[in-house]
């Protein structure tokens, strides 16, 4: 028995909600981050082959809809977790969210069931779902994400949670539901009078279980199926190796470079396993990892400025002022062309440049930054006269702050 266990077994089924959601508010907060590290944080540990074999298992599933036992015992576990959480109610932001669940679920083992998605107003990071399609997502998560296929990602991960009727098999080999009574929730009995009467009992059991995380196995199973929903439904599956990455910084900020989950991996794969697992996975289906194309990565923008009676155009990316280009004797003027060097390197980065891909060039009189063997950046005698250096002298500078813009961008995880 774990330190989360409860200790009211005795008490009779009429109290026994009330008793568990006391304790539970109790240990909510910690819950949250636990259930950040069990549920959400996608696990990957050391998966071997044998975790292959494990979800084909496992996959002897039940009807391809919700069964009704499986909707009311997620719904009674909603209202009751509801009833001590506050909602976000942004409706385009709730919507958004359920088409993309309506897309990944009809890509699944069981299509048809309906998936309801709500927001929790917190900051913590995390994510779970209940039975019958009740997927719960908190603020700080969304946040976290910087696009529809990093939100698919966490939404994939527990549709596969409930694919899989994790929560009920685990509460199964905890000896906490007869295999009866899972039957009857799953459809396979005719009876589920058994079920009705155990209800209360049930509900704050399968509570316990989804907040406070999945064995390695399930885990393990989730991130595989998640994984392949992502690539049925179109989704771009870079989004699940940028979600470990920013938890990991999350976690790495908050405590210190200790994090929690490293106390739980008998039984919970850390977050680095994790991200060598999605980047193995990606390198073998020979998918690239380009990272901007999910994360908000730094774009090259455009700033005038005035340099003594000059106006010259000015290149940032993020905060990084990259250069400073003057306006050339035949009219192109430094804002222009500023404008130009911005488009270009912008598609570049979208691209998946990178900085071994960039070097000086000279040529005689001709002194330029290349990338991928095409000219990017040209330093003119009117650049380096603005600056008071030499053209090579300027453009060492203009590779130094590139150099930079790459580190920064490794930084925000969109490299």
């Amino acid at each position: 028995m774990n330190a989360f266990q409860r200790e009211d077994k005795g008490q009779v089924a009429s109290n026994f909600v009330v008793i568990k959601m006391l304790h539970y508010r109790k240990v909510h907060n910690f819950a949250l981050i636990i259930a950040f590290i069990c549920t959400i944080v996608l696990p990957c540990g050391t998966i071997a082959k044998t975790s292959q074999k494990s979800a084909a298992k496992s996959s002897q599933l039940p009807p391809p809809e919700a069964t009704p036992e499986e909707i009311e015992l997620g719904k009674q576990a909603a209202n009751a977790f509801e009833a001590k959480e506050k909602l976000v109610t942004d409706k385009e932001l709730i919507n958004r969210l359920s088409e993309i669940a309506k897309r990944i679920a009809s890509f699944t083992e069981r299509p048809k069931i309906n998936y309801v998605v709500k927001v929790i107003d917190r900051q913590t990071p995390n994510a779970f779902t209940f039975p019958g399609g009740f997927v719960y997502v908190t603020k700080g998560l969304i946040d976290l994400t910087d696009s529809e296929h990093e939100i698919a990602a966490v939404l994939a991960h527990e549709i596969a949670h409930n694919v899989l009727r994790h929560a009920l098999r685990a509460m199964e080999e905890e000896r906490k539901l007869a295999p009866a009574i899972i039957a009857a929730i799953i459809g396979a009995t005719v009876s589920s009078s058994e079920f009705a009467r155990q209800l209360p009992l049930i509900v704050a059991s399968l509570i316990d279980a989804v907040m406070l995380g999945y064995s390695r196995k399930f885990e393990t199973e989730a991130d595989i199926y998640g994984f392949n929903y992502l690539l049925k439904a179109g989704f771009n599956p870079v989004g699940m190796l940028t979600v470990f990455e920013k938890l990991e910084k999350v976690e790495a900020l908050k405590y210190g470079g200790q994090t929690l989950w490293q106390a739980y991996n008998a039984t919970h794969p850390g977050l680095r396993d994790r991200i060598n697992w999605v980047k193995d996975k990606l390198n073998e289906l020979g998918i690239p990892i380009i990272r901007r194309g999910v994360v908000s990565g730094g774009k090259a923008e455009v700033e005038e400025e005035k340099i003594g009676d000059k106006i010259v155009g000015v290149v940032k990316v993020r905060s990084i002022v990259l250069c400073r280009l003057a306006s050339l004797s035949e009219g192109l003027e430094g804002t222009k062309r500023a404008k130009f060097l911005a488009e270009k390197l912008n598609k570049l980065l979208d691209a998946g440049l990178r900085r071994y891909e960039v070097h000086l060039w000279t040529d005689g009189s001709r002194v330029a930054i290349k990338a991928r063997g095409e000219i990017l950046l040209e330093v003119t005698e009117e650049d380096a006269k603005l600056q008071g250096v030499t053209k090579q002298q300027l453009a060492e500078q203009w590779l130094k702050a590139l150099t930079n813009i790459f580190l920064a961008e490794q930084l925000f995880g969109s490299d």
